[in-house]
């Protein structure tokens, strides 16, 4: 991919800018730029060619140096202003995105700003140091600025040396240092090859996964999905001016969706597998402390090779009981296993934004990455979205209430289809989670009950082996010796196998993750509430169709965060 860097911008209309101001807004840009190329390369994600910059300002806070200064540097120039503006031809732009609110209204100036930032790496504020800055577009835009942590560059223009770099702070002195700690945090993440590391037996996982997931497909209440469009590559046809844009990002939405669902598998069915090693485990193990006594005296002891053949078993029993171990403690280093969990995660995170972006890209939507910055999500996730999102290429939006309407049903389509997808895994898991709970409860009462009649038999076996013949031998073992063993091993087999049930729900979070669901449907459906009040209303517009994308990327961020913290102790883990 290309790299691409947006700068905003917001100056005193009417004030003229002095030539050394414009020329030190150059050299920023070009210090900024120089420090991005270190990352431009493949190591990176990035192609090597020549970083391309884009330039959005807003029409009540740009001025015609900033236009030429795009010009002369070959710089596309992306103006936002109203759709019923009536000068909107003054700026030589390149792009021009026309908002449908007027700009009497008080919304206007905030909406405006808040485009501006949303799509810029770093922000130019220019001040004449006169006037008032804590009022106005220019605090507006500094203000937003702080709030989704996009750095600003404060220049007093009547001051050469007065100049602010920062991103959480209303002053603090420009500095080279920090210019590039930003720089790097939006860069610094290598796209590191990942080699299919061999996982032994996982075709095995999968077919065992596979088959207990199978139990319960055909009981979920089939509701087929809605065909949501916009996520086809060739929605838009060719020659079409958002065309190439769409086709990035739905080639790199079915990418991760692709890799987030193979993940997802592969996750799973390692938990499944790592939930029933321990009932393996005990199986073999019985076997090997049991096998040669109870089989022994209900069959005999046939030979093979001259070898007693349940000492042979036994043995057998002992070495798998022991090679399980050995497995379950290799496996858990293998580098394949330890990365399913952040594959699928991570994945299914940008996967989800970009079906957002998708849609709202369609319409001139900004979503952005920055946008939804968060504590909780790693930064090398923000920066794989920002390295995809920042390759659209600019292009000229006109927000008419037509096209309002329009976002308005592809939105609907989005939310419908993941209600279907989360109702369906409520009543997936909901339904396994019942079976399992009611088979753990029975086997865990009859396990119970079998300790404490073992308990009662060990009690009595020296008491009625004064009166009764327990001594006897049948194919050369004790009576009594038959009933400890047989009454031992049911007794550490069946809770073995009631717990058997309850580790196969715990592990894996089948209960979790129907109320995670659950939690997904209620957010959705609140935003479904919210669309259908604006509906009724008759008016949809972009500041309403922008907070509800953004509404739906708050809900992916809690989700991811949800995933991550719920995942960040489980794996395959020695036993």
């Amino acid at each position: 991919m290309d790299m691409y860097i947006n700068f905003g911008f917001a100056g005193m209309p009417g004030d003229c800018m002095q030539a050394w101001a414009y020329e030190k807004i150059s050299d920023f840009i070009a210090e900024f730029c120089n420090h991005a190329q270190n990352f431009n390369c493949k190591k990176y994600g990035f192609s090597g060619q020549e970083i391309q910059c884009n330039l959005f300002s807003g029409d009540l806070f740009c001025t015609e140096e900033i236009c030429t200064l795009a010009k002369d540097n070959h710089w596309n120039m992306n103006v936002i202003t109203s759709a019923y503006a009536e000068d909107s031809e003054k700026f030589a732009t390149d792009f021009l995105t026309a908002l449908d609110v007027k700009p009497q209204n008080l919304s206007y100036v905030s909406l405006t700003a808040e485009y501006v930032v949303n799509k810029s790496d770093a922000v130019f504020i220019l001040w004449d140091g006169v006037k008032s800055l804590q009022e106005g577009v220019l605090w507006t835009v500094l203000q937003l600025c702080k709030q989704h942590q996009i750095p600003y560059y404060l220049i007093n223009t009547a001051k050469p040396e007065e100049v602010s770099f920062s991103a959480d702070a209303y002053y603090v002195p420009y500095s080279l240092e920090r210019v590039q700690e930003y720089v790097a945090q939006l860069y610094d993440y290598e796209e590191v090859s990942e080699e299919n590391t061999l996982i032994p037996l996982s075709g095995l996982w999968l077919k065992l996964y596979n088959r207990f997931m199978q139990k319960y497909k055909l009981k979920v209440r089939n509701i087929p999905y809605v065909e949501d469009r916009l996520l086809d590559e060739d929605y838009f046809p060719q020659g079409h001016p958002n065309a190439e844009n769409h086709k990035m990002l739905t080639t790199y939405f079915n990418y991760y969706d692709q890799k987030a669902t193979e993940a997802a598998v592969m996750y799973r069915a390692s938990i499944y597998f790592r939930s029933i090693l321990p009932f393996l485990t005990t199986i073999f193990i019985a076997i090997g402390f049991y096998a040669e006594t109870v089989l022994g005296f209900l069959v005999g002891k046939p030979a093979l090779f001259g070898m007693n053949v349940w000492t042979m078993i036994a043995g057998i029993g002992f070495l798998i009981h022991a090679l399980l171990n050995l497995y379950s403690s290799q496996t858990a280093r293998n580098p394949g296993v330890q990365r399913l969990r952040k594959d699928f995660v991570e994945a299914r995170f940008i996967a989800e934004h970009l079906r957002i972006a998708i849609h709202g890209e369609v319409h001139g939507i900004s979503v952005d990455s920055i946008r939804m910055n968060h504590s909780a999500i790693e930064k090398h996730v923000y920066a794989k979205l920002h390295h995809i999102l920042r390759q659209q290429k600019p292009a000229d939006y006109v927000q008419t209430k037509e096209e309002m309407k329009q976002a308005m049903l592809d939105f609907n389509t989005l939310i419908a289809d993941q209600l279907v997808y989360h109702e369906n895994t409520i009543r997936r898991y909901e339904l396994i989670t019942k079976r399992l709970r009611k088979l753990a409860a029975t086997l865990s009462g009859i396990g119970v009950t079998i300790v404490i009649l073992r308990g009662i038999l060990q009690f009595i076996i020296p008491f009625a082996a004064m009166g009764g013949n327990l001594s006897a031998e049948w194919h050369g073992i004790k009576v009594d010796s038959f009933m400890k063993s047989f009454a031992n091993m049911l007794a550490l087999v069946l809770p073995a196998w009631a717990s058997y049930f309850s580790t196969k729900l715990n592990m894996n979070s089948y209960a979790w993750q129907q109320n995670n669901s659950q939690k997904m449907k209620n957010g959705f459906l609140a935003i479904q509430a919210k669309m259908e009040d604006v509906s009724i209303r008759k008016n949809p517009s972009y500041q309403l169709m922008n907070d509800i994308a953004n509404d739906i990327c708050s809900l992916t961020a809690q989700d991811y965060i949800g995933w991550y913290q719920h995942t960040d102790a489980q794996g395959f883990t020695r036993l």
